[in-house]
């Protein structure tokens, strides 16, 4: 039953290359995305506490 089933995956990705491509390209853009949100939390975090460090600021 899988073999059967992955076979027609191939199948369709074979006779839609555009669809491949765009299914590709948007797991890729999900991907880079999520590791976007990641990254961007701590690395505003520290740029905050800069900013108020060198201007003296108190926390909110």
């Amino acid at each position: 039953m899988k073999k059967a089933l992955r076979k027609n995956i191939f199948r369709e990705f074979r006779f839609s290359f555009a669809r491949f491509i765009s299914i590709t390209m948007l797991l890729a853009l999900g991907v880079f995305v999520l590791i976007g949100l990641k990254v961007t939390g701590p690395d505003m975090r520290t740029t905050g506490n800069n900013y108020y460090t060198a201007h003296k600021m108190a926390d909110a």
